[in-house]
């Protein structure tokens, strides 16, 4: 199983991080290969360095430069998952 080694995800963010990452919810992920997809998928996205995601949680962490949240929630709901920026309110 992936969750030991990934970051907690589940707790919220007080406020949209500015450090460089973006936390998005994602609904519809049953199992590994679905989180392995959104991760690959989040990734060729122009300025993603990094993607972290949790099918149990069902967030993902993205880190990069001037991350586009609309771009990164229209790439994941193109593989059929819901998915918006989670703001942490």
């Amino acid at each position: 199983l992936l969750r030991p080694y990934l970051p907690n995800l589940s707790k919220p963010a007080a406020s949209p991080p500015d450090d460089g990452t973006l936390r998005l919810k994602v609904a519809g992920m049953t199992c590994g290969h679905c989180a392995n997809s959104v991760a690959e998928t989040l990734r060729k996205i122009e300025g993603v360095e990094g993607a972290d995601v949790d099918p149990v949680s069902g967030f993902a962490l993205v880190r990069g430069d001037a991350l586009d949240g609309p771009a990164l929630v229209e790439a994941v709901r193109a593989l059929g998952y819901d998915a918006s920026v989670d703001t942490g309110v």
